[in-house]
């Protein structure tokens, strides 16, 4: 058997299932092997395929069973699953060839947690004063984290309100001369021509949004957009990944403050409401929670498989 394969003793279709679904949710691979093997070893037919990308972002779970192969699996005969998968360590499948691991790990989207400081909460009257974006990347184990970090100040646009208590509680001077602030065009490109590159490197299709109150966040993004007639917004228009929800259900708590203290990070206030220390915080945020689902499904998946053994092997 090639290396990498292994035996899963009198493991039923249920518990196959599972396996798959847990290791198709963990690593999704471009191809796995499964076949019945006798005890004795031979014979041993091919039983299903996994095949995890297909053209458009398509993609199947499984190919159907053969009549023969199922009634056969299903009968008393002492035979066993062989699992031939190139593997490096234990429970990890192989990304597509052609795209980083990050593009298998969310549909094709590529993750990219932003934070927007604003002078009020209307997007289409108040102004944008900064924005931070932080890029993710996912290892070959598996393990998200933060990779890049890109920001900008932002000049208010022409006829922009500017509230005063969201002022006051940002703590931030629109018209500072050391703030550096940019035309929010240019403060725009700034952020979106790396996120353009890490999508075109990475081989994913789009960027979505992840936020603390996500939804506030692209609001703002996309009426800027709109404002400026920036014509390949990077990020999709609606869709995004929520930290508010991801907190609440991993920590119980949805106050960006006391959900990364929850997380095991320490929390600033006085460097709170900066678009940057919020939103690597969030990353942080973001990425602990996904890396602990993950080691979730791993454990239970191994949990529920029946033993290994390596009776039968060649």
């Amino acid at each position: 058997m090639a290396p990498g394969s292994g035996i899963l003793g009198n493991c039923s279709m249920h518990h196959l299932k599972r396996l798959l679904l847990a290791l198709y949710l963990l690593h999704p691979c471009s191809h796995a092997s499964f076949y019945l093997v006798h005890e004795s070893g031979q014979p041993r037919a091919q039983i299903c395929s996994l095949v995890a990308y297909r053209p458009h972002g398509r993609r199947t779970l499984f190919r159907p069973l053969p009549v023969a192969m199922r009634q056969l699996f299903l009968s008393n005969t002492r035979w066993y699953i062989a699992m031939e998968i190139p593997i490096r360590y234990a429970f990890t499948m192989l990304a597509d060839n052609n795209r980083a691991p990050i593009a298998s790990r969310f549909r094709g989207f590529l993750p990219v947690v932003v934070d927007i400081e604003t002078a009020g909460f209307n997007a289409k009257r108040d102004a944008i004063l900064e924005i931070a974006a932080v890029t993710l990347d996912l290892d070959e184990q598996g393990v998200l984290s933060r990779c890049e970090t890109f920001a900008a100040h932002v000049e208010p646009f022409p006829g922009a309100n500017l509230d005063q208590e969201s002022l006051d509680f940002t703590g931030i001077d629109p018209y500072h001369p050391f703030r550096m602030a940019k035309p929010e065009r240019e403060a725009l490109d700034s952020i979106f021509r790396p996120v353009r590159q890490m999508i075109r490197d990475t081989g994913c299709s789009r960027a979505v949004l992840v936020g603390h109150n996500a939804a506030f966040d692209l609001s703002f993004l996309n009426a800027a957009v709109t404002r400026t007639g920036i014509k390949r917004n990077p990020f999709h228009p609606f869709s995004t990944f929520d930290t508010v929800p991801l907190a609440g259900m991993a920590y119980g708590q949805t106050v960006l403050a006391r959900a990364v203290e929850a997380a095991g990070y320490a929390w600033d206030n006085d460097k709170a409401h900066s678009a940057i220390y919020d939103t690597e915080r969030t990353a942080d945020l973001f990425c602990t929670i996904m890396n602990r689902w993950n080691a979730f499904m791993l454990r239970d998946a191994t949990q529920d498989a029946p033993a290994t053994t390596n009776e039968g092997t060649e």
